[in-house]
């Protein structure tokens, strides 16, 4: 999901001066060839340095859309600032904290809706791959409606991420910037039912899919139906549901929870549902630490909140009558001539149970059916997690706006008489 970031805590006008001038403003900027949606992070510094905060925040926003957002979830240690050359002098620079103050002070910063051009594009989602190809496209002059099952924007970013990450307030302010040229945003409205695809393929010059991933895998196990087990997007969403003004789901009452998995997403469930009062969360990985794909910013975040963790464990199944009250689990090991990352098999007679409320089972979602339904048409283009199984959300972002210019270069050639090309 993200750097592990609290979005609750900000620099001062002090701080960030400080910070800023450690910049060495590098001719050949790895900070910028390692964001995926190229942010002139130099350029945006340079400008908080002279004051100009509003010119900055026009830097950031060039380039990302999503700017506010980003400056509290992108995994700055795993992009712009991996590379940083301050590193060979200390700390890299805290990009995101940079960008997190400039986006503050330059809210000033607005777009202006360009004249339409005749050809309409209709975007399935409303999260960053989606929205941001939407912007894209409308700057273009292309008339754009977006369609989105939820009553509320933002995709992932507003219903998987925690609020301690991810303030309200911060994805309003991104999402009502984009308002400004995406004026045709239909919530509440499922595509396949409310809306067929058919009508999209037929009324629309082009079809943008950021829809993002379907539901979450399922162990198989035993018990998996019973009250008390959820996916980790139905937790998160539930959790989230208050902010965007709906009534969290019932039967959630958590104080011994297991997350099954090892991502980020297992990390977030952890540490939600842990700052929500839980006594006992206790992470389950069927692997070693080592293995473990979450990012080690993560899980060292998690664990100094006391989240406890079993690794080289596995669920065989899940307990109880009228809802959950237990986990069944067992040892598991490599099998016999396999190294790390290979094959498991599990430890006989290791198995025991523990008690428990709730299980989140946070170990992927599957691909989105939706897009199947639009087959194999030329004018259907996909971007964000629906197309790269689940990224980050600078990914998404990035691959809205590289999906906004293929359209454009799609119908352009339509236009020339060329045959146009996904």
């Amino acid at each position: 999901m993200g750097q592990p970031m609290d979005s609750t805590l900000s620099w001062s006008a002090h701080q960030v001066l400080q910070e800023a001038a450690r910049c060495l403003y590098c001719h050949d900027a790895p900070c910028v060839v390692r964001c995926p949606v190229g942010i002139k992070v130099p350029e945006f510094i340079r400008k908080i340095v002279t004051g100009n905060y509003e010119g900055a925040a026009n830097v950031i926003y060039q380039s990302n859309v999503f700017g506010a957002i980003c400056a509290d979830v992108c995994p700055q240690i795993e992009l712009c600032g991996k590379d940083c050359n301050t590193r060979n002098m200390g700390e890299a620079i805290s990009i995101a904290r940079l960008q997190q103050f400039a986006v503050q002070q330059g809210q000033k910063v607005v777009a202006t809706p360009v004249a339409i051009q005749g050809k309409k594009i209709a975007v399935v989602g409303a999260g960053p791959a989606g929205l941001s190809g939407a912007y894209a496209l409308a700057g273009r002059g292309y008339e754009v409606v977006v369609f989105e099952g939820r009553p509320y924007g933002g995709g992932t970013a507003a219903w998987g991420i925690p609020s301690y990450r991810l303030s309200p307030s911060v994805l309003e302010r991104d999402l009502a910037r984009i308002g400004e040229v995406v004026r045709d945003i239909r919530y509440s409205t499922v595509v396949g039912q409310d809306v067929s695809v058919e009508e999209l393929l037929t009324d629309y010059d082009a079809v943008l899919l950021g829809c993002g991933l379907g539901h979450g895998e399922t162990m198989r196990i035993a018990g998996e139906g019973l009250p008390g087990v959820l996916s980790a997007e139905q937790l998160l969403a539930s959790l989230n549901a208050g902010t965007k003004g709906a009534e969290p789901r019932a039967g959630h009452e958590m104080d011994r929870v297991i997350v099954i998995g090892g991502g980020n997403t297992a990390m977030d469930v952890a540490c939600v549902v842990k700052r929500a009062g839980a006594s006992k969360v206790v992470v389950m990985y069927r692997r070693s630490l080592e293995e473990m794909p979450a990012w080690r910013e993560e899980y060292e975040s998690a664990a100094a909140l006391g989240v406890e963790f079993r690794f080289r464990t596995a669920p065989t199944a899940i307990l109880g009558t009228d809802r959950v009250q237990a986990l069944s689990c067992t040892d598991m090991k490599l099998k016999e001539g396999e190294i790390m990352g290979g094959r498991l098999e599990p430890v006989v007679g290791s198995e025991y149970q523990l008690a428990v409320d709730t299980v989140v089972i946070a170990i992927g979602q599957g691909k989105n059916r939706l897009i199947e339904q639009f087959g194999n048409s030329a004018k259907v283009f996909i971007a964000g997690d629906a197309g790269n199984g689940g990224a980050t959300v600078v990914q998404a972002v990035a691959e809205g706006q590289k999906a906004a210019l293929a359209i454009d270069e799609f119908l352009q050639a339509v236009n020339t008489g060329g045959e146009g090309q996904l």
